[in-house]
C-alpha cells in the first residue's frame, strides 16, 4: 500500500479506494472488514511487543542480578575435588567462560551492531549429576552399615587409616627401631652360637672319659707317695665352667666334710703338693718350680716323704727350694746325692751390709763337721797372708 498508495492511508477510508490486489473499487463492506482487520493486527502486534519488551526486562534483570562470586562456590568445589579432582577443574573453567559470557552479553546490550559472544566451555553438569547420585548412594549405604557388624568393620577400617596416618609421620624412626631390632636379633643369634655351652659339654665329655679317669689314677700315685696310706683323700671333678673342667679334693669316709677340717697341717702340705705335682703331669711344658718353704716344723712325719718327691721330679725339671728347715735341707742334700742328683747350696742372710746377701755354701750351723774343718783352715790361711807379706792390717 505504501508503494501502490503511497498518498492514502491504510486501511483505506475512501469510497473509491481499489483493491491492491485485484484493482477492483471496494465496497463499503470490504472497507469496514479491513478497518477492522487493521485494528486487530495492530493490537495483537502492540500486545506481542510488549510482551517481548517485558520478557527481555526480566531475562536483563535476571541476568544482571546474578552475583556469581566464586570465593561463594570454593568450599562446594573443594567437596567436589575430593571426589573428582578434574571435574572440580571443569567445574571451574565452565563457571569462569559462563561469567566471562554474561559480562560480553550485558556489554554488548548498549552496543546496537552485532552481538557477538564468546564461546562457553562444556557444561559439566551431567558429571556433576552423576557425582551427586554417587555421593547420594553411599551416603545410603553408610546409613544402613551404620549399626551391627558392617559398623563394626568400619571402625576398624577408620582405626587402621588412622594408624597408618600417624605412622606415616614417624615412619623413618620406625624403619630405624625395625633395623635395629633385626641387629639385635642377628646378635642374639650369633651369641647363642658362641656360648660356651657346647665346649663345656664336649670339654666334660672328655673330662669324664680321658682326663678324670688319668687325673684320679695319678693323685692317687702322688698321694701314696707323700703319705702312704695314712691320707685316704680322692680327686673328684665338681662340674666345669666355659669348657674347662673343675676338681675337688675330697675324703673317702666323709666326703662331705672340708679336707682342711680334719687333716692335719702337714696331711693338708702331702695333699697340696700331690695335686699340685698331679695337675702337674698333665702339663707339656718343662717350667722350673720355685718352693717357699713347703714344709714346716709341723709337718715332721711327712718331712722326708716330701724332700723324696722333690727329689724324683729334678729328673724332669729344675727344682729351687727357699727353706728355714735345716732338717728338711739335710734330708734334699741326702736324697739327692743318694740319686747322684746335682745340688747347690746358697745362703741368703742379713748382715751390716744389709738383707738379701747371698753366698754360697750352706750357713755354719748347717754345715758338716768336714765343711767346718775346711771352712775354718780356709779362714787361718786367709788371715796368716798379711802378716806373711809384713801387712799391717
Amino acid at each position: 500500500t505504501e508503494i501502490a498508495y503511497p498518498d492514502q492511508p491504510y486501511p483505506p477510508s475512501q469510497e473509491d479506494a481499489l483493491c491492491i490486489l485485484c484493482q477492483q473499487p471496494l465496497e463499503t463492506e470490504t472497507i469496514k472488514r479491513l478497518a477492522l482487520f487493521d485494528g486487530f493486527i495492530k493490537k495483537d502486534t502492540e500486545l506481542l511487543a510488549q510482551k517481548s519488551e517485558n520478557t527481555s526486562k526480566e531475562a536483563l534483570h535476571e541476568i544482571t542480578s546474578q552475583n556469581m562470586v566464586l570465593q561463594s562456590l570454593k568450599p562446594y568445589r573443594q567437596e567436589v575435588a575430593i571426589q573428582n579432582p578434574e571435574l572440580a577443574k571443569q567445574s571451574l573453567r565452565f563457571i569462569a567462560s559462563a561469567r566471562l559470557r554474561r559480562y560480553s552479553l550485558i556489554k554488548s546490550l548498549d552496543n546496537e551492531g552485532e552481538l557477538q559472544l564468546p564461546i562457553i566451555a562444556n557444561n559439566p553438569i551431567t558429571k556433576l549429576e552423576q557425582l551427586e547420585k554417587t555421593v547420594r548412594d553411599y551416603a545410603l549405604e553408610l546409613e544402613k552399615t551404620s549399626v551391627g557388624s558392617e559398623r563394626k568393620k568400619l571402625e576398624d577400617d577408620f582405626e587402621e587409616l588412622s594408624d597408618r596416618e600417624t605412622l606415616s609421620n614417624i615412619l623413618p624412626t620406625i624403619l630405624e627401631e625395625i633395623e635395629r631390632l633385626k641387629n639385635i636379633g642377628f646378635i642374639d643369634h650369633c651369641l647363642k652360637d658362641t656360648t660356651t655351652h657346647a665346649i663345656t659339654k664336649i670339654g666334660n665329655n672328655i673330662a669324664d672319659h680321658i682326663i678324670t679317669p688319668k687325673l684320679r689314677d695319678r693323685f692317687q700315685e702322688e698321694i701314696v707317695k707323700l703319705a702312704a696310706e695314712k691320707v685316704r683323700v680322692e680327686i673328684v671333678r665338681t662340674g666345669g665352667k666355659f669348657g674347662s673342667p673343675q676338681y675337688q679334693i675330697r675324703l673317702f669316709a666323709k666326703p662331705d666334710e672340708k679336707v682342711g677340717s680334719i687333716l692335719s697341717e702337714g696331711e693338708q702340705t702331702c695333699v697340696a703338693l700331690a695335686a699340685f705335682l698331679t695337675e702337674l703331669a698333665t702339663a707339656t711344658h718343662r717350667s722350673t718350680l720355685v718352693f717357699d718353704d713347703p714344709v714346716s716344723s709341723l709337718d715332721h712325719r711327712w718331712r722326708k716323704q716330701v724332700a723324696k718327691r722333690l727329689v724324683e721330679e729334678v729328673e724332669n725339671r729344675q727344682i729351687i727350694v727357699f727353706t728355714h728347715d735345716l732338717v728338711f735341707v739335710n734330708d734334699l742334700i741326702d736324697l739327692a746325692n743318694g740319686q747322684n742328683r746335682s745340688i747347690g747350696l746358697n745362703t741368703i742372710s742379713r748382715g751390716s751390709k744389709g738383707t738379701g746377701i747371698v753366698s754360697d755354701g750352706l750357713p755354719w750351723i748347717a754345715k758338716s763337721v768336714k765343711d767346718r774343718i775346711d771352712l775354718l783352715e780356709k779362714s787361718v790361711r786367709a788371715a796368716q797372708k798379711p802378716y806373711k807379706y809384713n801387712q799391717d792390717d
